[in-house]
């Protein structure tokens, strides 16, 4: 995207924020390590997460701004070319743009996204399923709503990556943001499947942080 475009872009997104209700309100985490196997990426108004896995790196989604994203994995001292895997929880622009940066990693997506990624192997994802990236174990659900393809990602039964599926406020998960969200009932059916996994530590979020306390945040009704 061109710099103007860009510009363009990050104003509209200001202004929308600036008017949203508090609960819909972008609040990315910081660019920091989380513990001593994740870290987030910030991306202005959207968080990208980095998993070690090894030697190597999985990312989960891949921020709105290609330069930006480089810029914040240099200040961890990430290499680009270790990422081996890119787990897309939806295909947004605002979680795709990075991709180019990692060109060793096959790209996973839902089938249901209707989406293709040139230079990349690439891995349609169709119902729940259990595969492994080097060390990791990684589980995707399907949790359309925000998205007919939202996927949400337990790696090593754990972490939870839900990117746009749900939001979180005072550490708790709320509904995903109502403007952006394709089919909100569906959203709603999704948070039961979310809600029914066991033994997990950490949820995080693309817009809205994260919470270590993962029972705390799914004990609610959406």
């Amino acid at each position: 995207m061109k710099k103007s475009a860009f510009s363009v872009l990050l104003f509209v997104v200001f202004i929308l924020t600036a008017f949203m209700p508090d609960e819909y309100k972008f609040e990315p985490l910081p660019t920091s390590e989380l513990d001593q196997q994740v870290s987030a990426i910030n991306d202005r108004f959207v968080n990208m997460y980095v998993v070690k896995n090894g030697q190597n790196y999985v990312v989960v989604d891949a921020g709105s701004d290609i330069n930006n994203i480089a810029a914040e994995l240099r200040k961890l001292q990430i290499d680009s070319s270790k990422v081996t895997a890119v787990l897309l929880t939806h295909s947004h622009r605002d979680h795709m743009a990075a991709i180019g940066l990692f060109r060793n990693a096959t790209v996973y997506v839902s089938k249901a996204e209707n989406f293709s990624v040139l230079g990349n192997e690439q891995v349609k994802l169709a119902g729940d399923t259990i595969f492994t990236i080097g060390k990791l174990t990684v589980k995707a659900i399907n949790t359309p709503g925000h998205t007919p393809g939202s996927v949400s990602y337990v790696i090593d039964n754990t972490y939870l990556f839900v990117g746009d599926a749900f939001s979180l406020k005072n550490g708790v998960v709320t509904r995903p943001n109502e403007k952006y969200t394709k089919d909100m009932p569906t959203a709603v059916k999704s948070f039961e499947k979310i809600k029914s996994l066991q033994h997990l530590k950490y949820i995080f979020t693309a817009h809205t942080g994260c919470s270590d306390y993962f029972q705390k945040a799914v004990d609610t009704q959406l």
